[in-house]
């Protein structure tokens, strides 16, 4: 099929642009009028330029009248913006804010967003996102009926709980949220890595990297109970102290080799694993935050997902290396 996109109006070849050039990473741009009311609107026209300065572009269209959005004219006005990345658990509020409101509307209250203040520009960043990049305007570019505006990064805001090992952000932990076209969106599912020499990673170590990922969430998990935690009955089960053993046991199982004789469930797949685990991770947070009856339950659950997990792996691995090899990695 050939298209030839002079044969098509506005709305066609805007939609068949953005089902073409998918998945894109979404810039929440937060900006603030020159009288204060504070702005919050997703693009997906939106990538990093350069490293050395740090710099973007967020590519703003115009309304269907031709006005200019409330983006463009609050960044030209002030010379500043921030973009917030998009996680997985802010969809649905991102798309609350591309309703085009008035002018004197801010999107912060429509979708209940949190504004913080940013460290060396005016409009606020999100705190709902766990990544925000504090933006000065250098130019605006003119491309057909959009408004390129290119910004140095002058501040970078990174959650802990994104971060990896050599303080670059996880995106397994951001959970970023692409752009697809029309209403759909794309939630990280799987990374892979392939290497400079066009190999890519083994079964074996993406078995190891799962392993350690899930030793460290196991310490993380740990440490969040507290003496109170672990004196209290999870509802008519065994103490929370008991459910924390039994999955440190079957950590230990890999150091002794002497863990039960049971094979791989295929169905629990290293992306299913690291699901399950941010899922219940959070409910564990939940629980560990109000320690109610209800919530103990929770608590429960999580940590007998966590020790299930750790069974799962341990099956895995054995059928790879030798229990002293795992056990000192």
């Amino acid at each position: 099929m050939l298209v030839d996109p002079s044969s098509l109006d506005a709305k066609a070849l805007y939609k068949l642009m953005i089902s073409i050039i998918v998945p894109r990473p979404i810039a929440w741009t937060s900006t603030i009028s020159i009288d204060g009311v504070l702005n919050v609107a997703p693009f997906s026209y939106f990538q990093a330029l350069s490293s050395k300065p740090p710099t973007v572009m967020v590519s703003v269209g115009r309304r269907r009248g031709g006005a200019a959005k409330d983006t463009r004219s609050n960044i030209e006005a002030t010379r500043e913006f921030v973009v917030n990345l998009v996680s997985e658990g802010s969809g649905v509020r991102m798309v609350r804010t591309s309703v085009d409101y008035p002018p004197e509307v801010s999107e912060f209250a429509e979708a209940g967003l949190t504004p913080v203040r940013s460290e060396k520009v005016r409009p606020p960043r999100i705190a709902e996102s766990a990544v925000s990049l504090e933006c000065r305007l250098d130019r605006v570019l003119e491309v057909g009926t959009s408004g390129i505006c290119i910004g140095e990064v002058v501040a970078i805001h990174l959650r802990d709980d994104v971060l990896a090992a050599d303080g670059t952000v996880d995106p397994w932990r951001l959970r970023p949220l692409g752009r697809l076209g029309g209403s759909a969106y794309a939630p990280l599912r799987e990374v892979v890595e392939i290497t400079t020499d066009g190999g890519a990673r083994t079964a074996e170590s993406d078995l190891l990297d799962l392993w350690r990922d899930l030793r460290r969430a196991t310490v993380a998990l740990a440490g969040r109970l507290g003496p109170e935690h672990l004196a209290q009955r999870a509802g008519d089960g065994p103490l929370v102290g008991s459910l924390l053993l039994h999955l440190a046991q079957a950590t230990a199982r890999l150091a002794g080799g002497a863990a039960e004789d049971r094979p791989w469930d295929s169905r629990w797949t290293p992306e299913r694993v690291r699901d399950e685990l941010e899922r219940t991770g959070r409910e564990f947070e939940e629980a560990a935050r109000v320690f109610t009856p209800d919530a103990r339950g929770k608590l429960r659950v999580a940590i007998r997902h966590e020790a299930w997990h750790q069974g799962q792996l341990a099956a895995a691995l054995r059928a790879h290396f030798a229990p002293g090899e795992v056990w000192g990695l």
